[in-house]
């Protein structure tokens, strides 16, 4: 019984030390590929503190220290907690990722991440690109869906969101008519909630599909439950080296959703469809 806990408990020891080895590995090239921001840090974070609790507990061990054998052992307690809960997370996101075949979509709603100098970055075309994709699968069905593109202006931006989105899509061979544009939301909450007000000015009977990130499809479709608005999810691909790091950021931001956070969106925006 002796020699299978220590197996255990080495096993568990192991666990963390891979973990927090491949979260400082991720953390380092999110730090070297990407803008130094506490969200960008998070792996090299959550890495220091996996390999440093080992490190702690493997000295403990060596000099035998009753006190500092008994804090380690706490703290490996809720690495291993951690590691266990954001395992079960990914898996929860990677469920959310595609629709059913043959299902039908009347509107595919395509949430904005920024542009960058007024125009679209490689992570929200990405969106687009998945979004054009269910849209063009519909048309091979025999059906006709709408794009529903969702992004406000930010104060250091000359064009809309939604309008350089729009863009995109048009450039891109999608007709203008076929493209809802909403262009007042600021943040996820509110592109769902004033997406819904500009479908539902069309149509109360419909398919609706949000395509984000695959990373970020879960706490948009929270939200979308908390506005009213009865939606699948589809992810676009994210790149790999990146990805370690969303999902911590959307793991912490779904854990510290509250009330505040999710209160309803009574603001009803100016929005209109726009023609190509």
């Amino acid at each position: 019984m002796r020699g299978a806990t220590k197996m255990l408990n080495v096993i568990i020891l192991g666990m963390v030390l891979v973990s927090g080895c491949f979260m400082l590995t991720n953390g380092l090239v999110m730090l070297y590929r990407e803008q130094r921001t506490l969200g960008n840090s998070l792996a090299l974070l959550v890495g220091v503190w996996l390999v440093t609790t080992c490190v702690t507990t493997i000295i403990g061990s060596y000099f035998k220290s009753a006190l500092l054998i008994a804090l380690s052992q706490s703290a490996i307690g809720l690495c291993l907690i951690f590691i266990i809960s954001f395992s079960l997370f990914c898996f929860i996101v990677l469920r959310q990722q595609s629709l059913g075949d043959n299902e039908k979509v009347d509107y595919i709603i395509v949430l904005g991440s920024g542009l960058i100098n007024n125009q679209v970055p490689p992570l929200l075309k990405s969106r687009l690109n998945q979004g054009m994709k269910i849209y063009q699968e519909q048309q091979l069905l025999g059906r006709t869906s709408k794009l529903v593109v969702t992004g406000g202006q930010g104060i250091d931006e000359k064009l809309a969101e939604a309008e350089g989105m729009k863009n995109y899509l048009v450039l891109a061979g999608i007709p203008g008519e076929q493209i809802l544009v909403e262009n007042q939301a600021v943040n996820t909450q509110e592109n769902l909630s004033f997406s819904k007000q500009l479908i539902e000015a069309e149509s109360l009977n419909y398919q609706a599909v949000i395509v984000s990130n695959n990373f970020h499809v879960l706490r948009a479709l929270l939200f979308a439950k908390t506005v009213g608005l009865k939606a699948k999810g589809s992810g676009s691909q994210t790149a790999h080296y990146y990805l370690p790091s969303a999902l911590l950021r959307e793991y912490v931001a779904c854990i510290v959703m509250d009330s505040k956070n999710l209160k309803a969106v009574k603001l009803k925006p100016s929005v209109k469809v726009q023609e190509n």
